[in-house]
């Protein structure tokens, strides 16, 4: 049914708002490249910078843009400069043939704010919440507190006066690309519970006027009188109606009301909700968040969170994301904010657009595409420095976007298995009370059974149902692993994955009706594994955070045995620009590196917020010409000198004032060296000494292809590829098996054989133990989570073999 739905959408959908208006939302094309460029406008670039970034956005396959105005744009925000930029860049999409461009609600976020002005119209449309504080006599009093930055989304009239200032302002000026270019409006982490936080609020809570007369009527008993009861017991009874009716109200006053907005104007509404991780902190966030989510038309996730195995997945986000989806029937869209640190490579991303669209989700959000790679602190108290912390770039700036094209088919494919209809085994009911749900929905994944989440009293249409009576964050997982044991024996004959005989670890498997099956993995090795179905076991390859994705009836492969006795060639391997070293500066304000010979040295200095005087060897560096690197965003941040530099020890200073931030470095030093640990000699075609490396890297030699090999493989680090032989061009890998068909005239021959390898950025920004003191706020485990993994030394050359 599912599929039948997605499939449907090819023509125009014709649907009701809630104010009786029929309207045309437009298509959801499964043959349009699913991806989706996270557009940011840095600074203030001409217009002619843009139309051309623009165009190399679309060379790199990419069809369809969202503009997000953030920190670190110079347009000023909703006027007519922004608008003006706004309407270019729409005008640009139509002259490149784009297929579609999102718009998006708010600078920076949450959404609502409509950059700060809802709450300065009206003070009274600031966020409200309810606060419990201790007497002095041992009881209690309730205070009603305003916080002046957030806004009130559970009334009417705040919500209205956002859409007035922000939805309004965008359809008088794109009235014509509304429902044709213009797909769909994205609010991003609209919340009901960013708190003003205080030590002597025991408890708090959202509120509207009226909240305690709907607690009333619903429970019978007194909101406030609970509330104390949950202080003296350390529970939380009220907790369950609340988020029942705090759901209900914000899906009511906010996202059926952007929904509805939309829909009367012929777009989707789409975006996330806050927190959907954690129920804890969904239910303060969001209410009842499958109620609130399901206010959207066009339903989606934010999946921030990546980590290297199962443990960590953020499933209750993928899960809630489901459950909108599917109640909503047009797909949905997953804000990928995960696609990073800057060196993620291509499988990891591809991952995790696999993962989105085994939750049905069927557009791709790639964040970000910034204009330049400038971070900077936003003034906004809500924000603090989370501009300076990380840096995700899917775009021209990194070496290997001029091959991201070939990655199309690939997101199209993930796409269209969206819209299929998953054979689910399990229905977990998400309680409207705490519960340890992320415990349990783990142990599903372990043991492979499919499964969907439904509200309480929904039918489940589904072989099993898990329930969490009684189940607060104190309850038994005995008890869910024993249900969870006995489905698994009942459902022996479903699908499964083996490894050496037995079900496999850190593997996600989703089955569907039609018999397609998708299987993920989530260990960084190559693995032989066995596919159980249908009565038979078939072996097969899967490889480092690989996905195999076989359509009904399609039968996986196994990788063929490699060609044996074959001799590496001797290897020559150059570079198309300059290498690159970060100076260490973390315990100091002083670097000392060596020449082996003497040399020329690029000095690379940012000529971007606040880079103080920079010494070399004591000479204060002056600097006359622009940057001219292969990063392409750091062109109109950076500046550099060129230096003679003699044999010997030199020492790099900054100026005691400058702030050596982890993605804009202070100074880089570049030129055509290799780098030992900080001694550098000239560079010699080996492919040695180039970790700090940004661009391409090219080997070549001539090899003798023995006569029965049919493939080629290349152990390429996982690193972006493309195959030339005798000038032949196979094409570019983006992600493993690095392997190639041999050209049947080639076979048996000696020929140029040429690998290009393109890198990420991340290399120029070194190690995350020698970049920076670690940002206020920011603890070691999200440092490390957003900062760039290249702690392996890079491979001189790709090593080649054979397979028949």
């Amino acid at each position: 049914m599912m599929e039948k739905i997605f499939n449907a959408t090819l023509a125009a959908v014709a649907l009701w708002s809630s104010s009786g208006v029929c309207a045309q939302l437009p298509k959801i094309d499964p043959g349009e490249n699913p991806l989706i460029a996270m557009y940011v406008v840095n600074g203030k670039p001409e217009k002619a910078f843009l139309a051309d970034n623009l165009s190399r956005i679309k060379k790199g396959g990419i069809t369809q843009f969202l503009i997000y105005p953030r920190s670190g744009c110079e347009y000023e925000y909703m006027k007519e400069e922004w608008l003006d930029l706004v309407s270019f860049l729409v005008d640009q999409a139509c002259r490149q043939k784009f297929t579609s461009v999102w718009l998006y609600d708010e600078f920076n976020w949450p959404s609502g704010t409509a950059n700060k002005q809802t709450m300065k119209i009206n003070p009274d449309y600031a966020l409200a919440q309810m606060s419990v504080v201790a007497n002095a006599d041992g009881g209690y009093s309730f205070k009603i507190v305003r916080n002046p930055q957030m806004p009130d989304l559970l009334n009417d009239a705040p919500v209205d006066c956002f859409i007035n200032l922000t939805h309004e302002k965008y359809y008088a000026l794109l009235k014509e690309h509304f429902g044709k270019m213009v797909k769909g409006i994205f609010t991003d982490e609209p919340s009901v519970g960013y708190f003003v936080k205080d030590a002597a609020y025991l408890r708090t809570i959202p509120y509207y006027e009226g909240l305690e007369a709907d607690y009333k009527a619903l429970t019978g008993t007194d909101l406030k009188e609970d509330i104390i009861c949950g202080i003296r017991t350390g529970t939380y009874p009220y907790q369950g109606p609340l988020s029942k009716l705090i759901g209900m109200r914000f899906k009511s006053c906010f996202t059926k009301k952007i929904s509805d907005w939309c829909l009367e104007h012929g777009i989707y509404a789409t975006g996330h909700m806050l927190s959907e991780h954690v129920m804890k902190e969904a239910s303060k966030s969001n209410g009842y968040i499958l109620d609130s989510l399901s206010g959207l038309s066009f339903p989606g996730i934010d999946e921030i969170r990546t980590h290297e195995t199962m443990l960590g997945f953020e499933w209750l986000t993928f899960g809630t994301g489901a459950y909108a989806v599917k109640r909503n029937g047009n797909g949905g869209m997953a804000e990928l904010f995960a696609l990073g640190p800057s060196d993620m490579p291509i499988a990891q991303i591809r991952r995790q657009i696999w993962m989105s669209a085994a939750f049905g989700i069927n557009r791709y959000l790639l964040a970000i595409t910034q204009t330049d790679l400038r971070v900077k602190i936003s003034k906004d108290p809500h924000h603090k420095d989370s501009f300076t912390g990380w840096l995700n770039s899917i775009s021209p700036s990194q070496p290997w976007f001029a091959e991201f094209a070939a990655f199309a088919p690939e997101a199209k494919k993930a796409a269209r298995f969206a819209g299929k209809e998953p054979d689910v085994l399990v229905s977990v009911v998400y309680p409207y009370e705490l519960a340890d749900i992320n415990d349990v929905l783990i142990m599903l994944n372990k043991e492979q059974l499919s499964w969907k989440l439904i509200k309480p009293g929904e039918k489940a249409g589904t072989k099993f149902v898990l329930r969490f009576e009684n189940a607060l964050p104190s309850g038994s997982q005995r008890s869910f692993a024993q249900q969870i044991d006995a489905f698994s024996r009942a459902a022996a004959q479903r699908p499964m994955v083996l490894e050496n005989g037995k079900k496999a670890d850190d593997v996600f498997v989703r089955p569907y009706k039609d018999g397609s099956i998708v299987i993920v993995n989530f260990s960084d090795c190559k693995r032989t594994l066995e596919l159980s179905r249908g009565g038979t076991i078939k072996a097969f390859t899967i490889y480092p955070k690989g996905v195999v994705a076989l359509e009904g009836g399609q039968e996986p492969e196994l990788e063929g045995a490699p060609i044996s006795g074959f001799q590496q060639p001797k290897w020559r391997v150059d570079i198309s620009d300059n290498n690159i070293l970060r100076p260490n500066f973390k315990d100091s304000n002083t670097y000392k590196f060596k020449l082996e010979s003497p040399m020329k040295i690029d000095v690379i200095v940012r000529d971007f917020d606040g880079t103080g005087k920079i010494f070399i060897d004591g000479k204060k560096l002056e600097c006359s010409h622009k940057y001219a690197g292969p990063i392409d965003g750091f062109k109109p941040l950076y500046k550099q000198a060129s230096l003679e530099l003699k044999e010997g020890v030199h020492t790099v200073e900054i100026g005691g004032d400058t702030q050596d931030y982890a993605y804009l470095p202070a100074v880089l030093l570049s030129g055509k060296f290799s780098n030992k640990g900080g001694v550098l000699s000239e560079y010699a075609g080996d492919g040695r000494g180039l970790d700090g490396y940004v661009g391409r890297i090219i080997q070549s030699a001539d090899v003798s292809i023995p006569a029965n090999a049919r493939r080629v493989d290349f152990d390429t680090q996982m690193l972006v590829s493309k195959l030339f032989i005798n000038g032949r061009d196979l094409g570019a890998r983006l992600y493993p098996p690095f392997e190639w068909e041999i050209p049947a005239d080639l076979r048996g021959k000696t020929v140029k054989m040429e690998l290009v390898r393109y890198t990420s950025i991340g290399r120029a920004f070194g190690l995350v133990e020698n970049m920076t003191k670690i940002p206020s706020g920011w603890s070691r485990r999200v440092f490390d989570r957003y900062f760039p993994r290249n702690d392996l030394e890079l491979l001189p050359f790709a090593p080649v073999s054979f397979g028949e």
